[in-house]
């Protein structure tokens, strides 16, 4: 052990024995470092202090009378696309203030007014921007992995699908409209590695929009509350 060198004769040796020697195998190497680094990321990325960028895809499904086809709040909007960003700022421990913003898409379902009307009917699709901040709460779950649930208030942008309706005897077009409302936001989902997140947002607010609409000869106008409720899910990448 201590590198020194012995001889003996042949005849004063009574057996030969080989010890073990326990190495590490490569992959249970790498599995060491990979949680070492893991353990590293979590560390640096709780500091206070800390500001994280967010980006983010999905879909977004309309909610309550903001998808429905029937009522005077009916929106007839259908499932669409959602992209957002966000900033995470920590704060202390498992806390963090989170300022968001993301855009929905949603197209108009024409169906209802052409199955009444028995016209065409066509039309564009919902745009809404929801700039939103508030807390989130990130508590550990061990390994790689972290849930986090956060609430967030804020304004909600709309801008209400423009609608043509042809027939042989003309038309008749309502604009598309634009309107804002205090809105709010519930949301959950989990971190993995620190980078990957997947989550589910559910955003809510009730803009009032001025509508009209004109044949050509004669303009309807009037007032339209819209309870706008959308369910995002979303996945993304923390950089």
């Amino acid at each position: 052990a201590d590198g020194s060198l012995f001889v003996f004769r042949m005849s004063e040796v009574e057996r030969v024995e080989k010890d073990s020697v326990s190495v590490p195998t490569q992959p249970s190497y790498r599995a060491d470092r990979m949680r070492r680094g893991n353990e590293q990321d979590s560390l640096r990325y709780s500091e206070p202090g800390r500001l994280r960028v967010g980006l983010c895809l999905g879909g977004g499904f309309p909610v309550g009378e903001f998808g429905s086809t029937t009522g005077q709040n009916g929106g007839a909007a259908k499932a669409g696309f959602v992209a957002g960003a966000e900033l995470d700022y920590h704060i202390k421990h498992v806390t963090s203030w989170v300022t968001s913003v993301a855009v929905a898409f949603n197209s108009y379902d024409v169906s209802l007014i052409e199955s009444i009307s028995g016209r065409s009917v066509d039309a564009r699709s919902w745009v809404t921007i929801w700039p939103m901040t508030g807390i989130r709460l990130s508590p550990p779950m061990g390994g790689s992995t972290s849930l986090y649930v956060q609430g967030q208030m804020g304004i909600l942008f709309g801008n209400s699908p423009e609608l043509t309706v042809s027939s042989s005897s003309g038309r008749a077009v309502q604009p598309s409209s634009s309107a804002t409302s205090f809105a709010f936001s519930l949301g959950a989902g989990f971190l993995i590695q620190n980078r990957t997140s997947i989550g589910a947002r559910y955003l809510y607010g009730s803009p009032e929009y001025d509508v009209s609409a004109s044949n050509g000869s004669t303009t309807f106008s009037g007032k339209i509350r819209q309870p706008t409720g959308v369910l995002l899910l979303m996945v993304g990448v923390v950089l």
